[in-house]
């Protein structure tokens, strides 16, 4: 190939190479082996042929490039081939490999422009040769040519460029707003292109970079033209760089008057985005920044779906622009009734900024034009509107004034709750407004936070009234009381009459509400309301969030007894509901399995009924039967061997001797001890007991545990260190021994106001309330709340906390377990099931995997599964043969039935079940 042949390398490699052939011989490749002569008719050669021919082209490709650059001209014909269309992309970058020492800084412009488009290795690659050419140019073309790309490779062709400018003098006297003599014009030129404004401030101001920079753009604009004039016109990088030297005309006030001036409006109107317009309009000359604001704000113009987005632009750069602001007024305010949003949202926040200075019916209509707006759009643009405070709340429009008063900050939080309470008093209240208005309110007081005022004042009123309102409605208080710092608000200045008004429905919500906030300073009056006193006791009593803690700090005397009153009625009602779930997991796991083993045992009986006649069924299902009885009988093989060698331990055991129902311990032999802690494992432990035979030996344990507390080894006795030191750990035990010690006390309601003012909490002073406390009646609770001092009040009720806290959880966990004691028989049912089960299942496997090929060849079932029960509705006498009782109003499947592409060739055979579910015998 020669230069002289008309056409670049990059057009060679376009007709030679093929893209990588498929994996399949596909139409395309049947195509053209039917044109080779003599032609491919077979797919197998067609594609190693075609596969054949690519390799041999991608080699003489290699040929190509290397040969073109050794020519005058190679290097910039190669540089065409990185752009070729049908290159792979490998050969894209081979092309990059072979001639990156080759290159020279005047090659940078073809560099970024055949790579800005191609696949992202072939950018990196690019940004890397970029890098070592290292000039203002290369630098610009890594921020501004790769860095429009929005993938990974734009973005780290930004971040090389910005370090390449950091080590350019070019840069460093752009920024400097210099203009040394051994730095090039160009150079300058190309490092204020690649700069931010905000980085060019100095050289702005700076005549003799000015002038550099302002020839240099002159001749770059000039080439431009020239370019755009040719057959081809400008390249994907002329374009950018062109839109570049205009923008940078207008932001640096550069050929003022100029026809490059009015070129560079031009392009701004005609393709620039909504930034590049507000970017002029801010920081161009005045002129300049009227004309492009005009234009872009004329009717037809920002009506156009083109342009409207260059109309919002124009409006957000007049938010800095005050000298060009004000002359565009009216215009902005017909923009308010403009069909596009953007467009509308633009003209709130344009003349919001010049609020003060507003006609009243100009702020009217901006009022009007941002309750129009969504909820969404609404909140983005608020935070500006302060000053149409009053505008906004006269339209009576409560999503609207929400909005808006949700848009403060603290310097105008106060202002803004003040204009709403205002609004709330002179227009009333719709209830269904009230939840969104409280939020609002409780939002502003916490923004303006300490610096409260007056109209903060006038607002904490406004929001009672709403309270007070809303509390008369019991459907409105869970969303209102719902709301995130409502109840703190409250709790600071909420009397209890405030409380008594409250409907009777809506306030215990509220209570609990205050209470779990930990607002409970009303009730620091010596005598509360009865009624809101009543509804803190009964929540107290019911559930005990540790805040609760607060309301004893904060309570008078007389109000810290009745709560610890309320406490330990509280945990006296836990307490005993947990004796009554233990004693239900106790028991309830045998009744639980008997229920189940008779569930089963009921559908063996169905199952051996309906398989009479077939003696290899009922023997499998005998198996089955078996299983279920063998897991749900009342006793394992050995618990009655086992009782009886139990009990005969006891009565041979030294000291111990049986009288009626009581153990009498008369020895302190360790024998004694040992069989008490056997006991507490067969009782308590994993020991492998039935529940009834558990249940007998609890019994002979509780005996044993009076027997021992009566010689004198419970808390206090002389022996009490010999039994306390084996019983770490065993829980059960414990309170079987605190149980039996506080039995034998005549007055446990003194005992028990002793240890409540004891601080700390010992686990051994908690094992002791539990006892004593499971042993008061109401009577008792009284008497413990009148005989704790005054100044013992808030530690005693702070300990019964502590232990209602864990006895709650406690409870909440044993429900839980018992609950669950269905799963785990059902579990243990099943266990025992899953060898009989696959037994029968695989007795069956070769008929339904007959049935399985059946239906891939075409004979397809009716029913889907045997057993199966359908309704008297379901019937088709076209696809069902009924047997037994036709009335039945439900059947079961007897025959899976047979259908061949839809026609039925053996139907299925539905037998009648009985009132009792039975079904009918077949004749």
């Amino acid at each position: 190939m020669t230069a002289g042949d008309g056409r670049t390398l990059g057009d060679h490699l376009t007709e030679l190479l093929l893209s990588d052939p498929p994996a399949t011989a596909t139409k395309a490749v049947m195509d053209w082996a039917s044109r080779q002569s003599p032609p491919i008719t077979d797919p197998g050669p067609a594609l190693d042929e075609f596969r054949a021919r690519a390799r041999r082209d991608r080699a003489r490709a290699g040929d190509l490039i290397r040969a073109r650059l050794s020519e005058d001209g190679g290097i910039e014909d190669a540089l065409t081939a990185v752009n070729a269309r049908g290159v792979p992309t490998a050969l894209r970058l081979s092309v990059l490999d072979q001639i990156a020492d080759r290159l020279e800084p005047r090659h940078v412009r073809e560099l970024a422009r055949v790579s800005a488009r191609q696949h992202a290795q072939v950018v990196l690659r690019a940004r890397d040769i970029l890098v070592r050419l290292g000039t203002a140019e290369a630098m610009y073309a890594l921020v501004r040519i790769l860095g429009r790309r929005d993938d990974e490779a734009g973005r780290l062709a930004v971040e090389a460029g910005v370090e390449l400018g950091n080590t350019l003098p070019a840069v460093a006297a752009v920024r400097a707003g210099e203009a040394p003599d051994e730095i090039g014009g160009e150079d300058l030129f190309y490092a204020a292109l690649a700069l931010p404004t905000t980085e060019t401030s100095s050289a702005r101001s700076a005549g003799d970079v000015r002038t550099i920079v302002e020839l240099v753009a002159a001749d770059v604009d000039a080439a431009l033209q020239a370019s755009g004039r040719t057959v081809g016109g400008l390249s994907d990088y002329e374009q950018a760089l062109r839109d570049d030297v205009h923008a940078l005309v207008l932001a640096w006030r550069l050929a003022r008057d100029e026809p490059l001036e009015g070129r560079a409006v031009d392009t701004v109107l005609r393709s620039g985005s909504a930034d590049d317009v507000a970017q002029v309009v801010a920081d161009a000359d005045v002129n300049v920044s009227r004309t492009v604001a005009t234009r872009a704000l004329d009717r037809s113009r920002r009506r156009h779906e083109r342009f409207a987005v260059q109309a919002v632009g124009a409006m957000r750069g007049l938010r800095d622009r005050d000298d060009v602001r004000r002359e565009l007024r009216s215009t902005m305010v017909e923009a308010l009734e403009d069909d596009e949003l953007d467009v509308r949202t633009a003209a709130i926040e344009a003349l919001a900024t010049d609020a003060d200075d507003l006609e009243a019916r100009e702020r009217r209509a901006v009022a009007l034009a941002y309750a129009a707006l969504p909820t969404d759009r609404r909140a983005t643009v608020s935070s500006g509107l302060g000053q149409l405070g009053r505008e906004v709340v006269a339209l009576r429009d409560a999503g609207a004034i929400v909005d808006w008063a949700r848009g403060a900050s603290p310097a105008d939080a106060s202002l803004r709750a003040g204009l709403l309470a205002e609004a709330l008093q002179e227009n009333g209240l719709a209830l269904d407004d009230a939840t969104d208005l409280l939020a609002t309110i409780v939002m502003l007081l916490q923004v303006v936070g300490g610096r409260e005022g007056e109209s903060i004042g006038g607002v904490r009123e406004i929001a009672l009234h709403i309270l007070g309102a809303v509390a008369r409605n019991p459907p409105h208080v869970e969303p209102l009381l719902a709301i995130p710092g409502v109840l703190e608000l409250l709790g600071r200045s909420i009397t209890a009459s405030d409380l008594e008004a409250v409907h009777d429905s809506p306030r215990p919500l509220l209570v609990a509400g205050l209470l779990r906030t930990g607002q409970s300073s009303w009730l620091a009056a010596d005598e509360p309301d009865p009624l809101v006193l009543d509804q803190v006791l009964a929540h107290v009593a019911a559930d005990v969030p540790g805040e609760w803690d607060d309301i004893v700090r904060h309570a008078s005397e007389r109000v810290r007894r009745r709560l610890l009153r309320a406490r330990l009625l509280g945990l006296a009602l836990v307490l005993r509901e947990l004796e009554q779930l233990e004693r239900a997991e106790r028991e309830q796991s045998a009744i639980v399995l008997s229920e189940q083993r008779d569930a089963v045992i009921g559908a063996l009986n169905d199952a051996e009924a309906a398989a009479r006649g077939n003696p290899g069924l009922l023997e499998q299902l005998a198996f089955v039967r078996q299983a279920v009885v063998a897991v749900a009988s009342s006793d394992p093989p050995d618990d009655r061997s086992r009782l009886e060698a139990w009990h005969a331990r006891i009565s041979e055991t030294v000291g111990v001797r049986r009288h009626g129902e009581r153990l009498e311990v008369s020895t302190s032999d360790d024998d004694v001890l040992s069989l008490l802690l056997e006991a507490d494992v067969m009782a308590h432990g994993r020991d492998n007991l039935s529940p009834a035979g558990r249940t007998a030996v609890r019994r002979d344990l509780v005996d044993l545990v009076d027997g021992l507390v009566a010689a004198g080894y419970g808390p206090g006795g002389p022996h009490w260190t010999i039994l306390a030191k084996h019983l770490r750990g065993r829980n059960e035990l414990t309170r079987l021994v605190w149980g039996s010690w506080s039995s034998t006390l005549e007055d446990a309601a003194a005992e028990t106001a002793a240890v409540l003012i004891v601080p700390g909490g010992s686990h051994e002073a908690a094992m002791r309330l539990d006892a004593l406390v499971r042993r008061l009646d109401d009577d008792g609770v009284n008497r413990v709340a009148d005989a704790v001092a005054p100044t013992d009040l808030e530690t005693a009720s702070l300990t019964i906390g502590r232990l209602l806290r864990a006895a709650s959880r406690a409870r909440d966990g044993l429900r839980e377990r018992v609950g669950r004691s269905r799963e785990a028989a059902a579990r243990r049912i099943g266990e025992e099931l899953r060898l009989p089960l696959r037994s029968i299942e695989s007795t069956l496997f070769g008929y339904f995997r007959l049935r399985a090929a059946l239906t891939e060849l075409g004979w397809r079932q009716i029913a889907p599964s045997l057993g199966d029960l359908i309704s008297r509705e379901q019937l088709d006498p076209q696809r069902q043969d009924v047997r037994g009782d036709v009335d039945a109003q439900q059947f079961r499947v007897r025959t899976l039935g047979l259908e061949v592409d839809g026609e039925v060739i053996d139907r299925v055979i539905v037998e009648g079940v009985g009132k009792e579910g039975d079904e009918q015998e077949e004749t």
